[in-house]
């Protein structure tokens, strides 16, 4: 009886595979892709990595508010600027001025005050708005006769000028610190009229402090 019920399913088997092979329409086949389905998958994976980085970045700063509450140093958008003159020398600082958003934050005339621009001097310590500031600082040197070069020393009392702006963003609750250098590029610059310049760098934290 068993030997029956094998050649029987195996009769069966074979008709079947048979069947299948002479009639290829009943087999199935692989559809080619649809343009548009794998365009929006595409759009669906790319808002899904936004959304994963939107959410880490959202994780970081409520990570960053969180230590500044504990620190005890949240206190509103501040701004914190400070002037570091390091072309003393052959050139001597005459004029300064500091504006913040068009507005006149600091200014220094030696020639006409006996007030005198420390080499490192905080020009601004106060609150901001939250958003965009635009810095902007006017200096004028006299020239000074401490070269041994007379070609140098020719330019003695000649006034020379640079500018700088620079805009920065403060973030609610944090601080923007910026250090203004101004600096001589020394003695290989070939026109002595432009080897003064002026270099900005801005942190920003939740309790910064002006870079060194």
């Amino acid at each position: 009886m068993k030997w029956a019920l094998c050649l029987f399913l195996s009769i069966y088997v074979n008709q079947t595979w048979a069947v299948g092979q002479s009639n290829p329409s009943t087999s199935p086949t692989l559809e080619a892709p649809n343009p548009e389905e794998t365009k929006r998958l595409r759009q669906v994976e790319e808002s899904l990595s936004q959304l994963k980085k939107d959410i880490f970045d959202s994780k970081l700063a409520l990570k960053g508010l969180q230590d500044a509450v504990l620190r005890g140093t949240l206190s509103g958008s501040k701004g914190l600027v400070d002037f570091s003159n390091q072309a003393e020398g052959l050139f001597r600082l005459q004029e300064a001025e500091f504006f913040l958003n068009d507005q006149l934050i600091y200014q220094v005339n030696t020639k006409t005050s006996a007030t005198k621009l420390a080499n490192k001097q905080r020009v601004f310590d106060d609150t901001l708005p939250p958003g965009e500031h635009r810095l902007k600082v006017r200096l004028s040197y006299l020239g000074t006769d401490k070269s041994l070069y007379s070609a140098i020393s020719d330019f003695k009392n000649d006034r020379f000028s640079v500018e700088a702006e620079e805009v920065f963003t403060i973030d609610y609750g944090k601080t923007s610190a910026v250090l203004i250098k101004a600096l001589d590029k020394g003695y290989f610059k070939s026109k002595f009229s432009e080897r003064l310049y002026i270099d900005v760098q801005v942190v920003q934290d939740w309790s910064a402090q002006a870079p060194e």
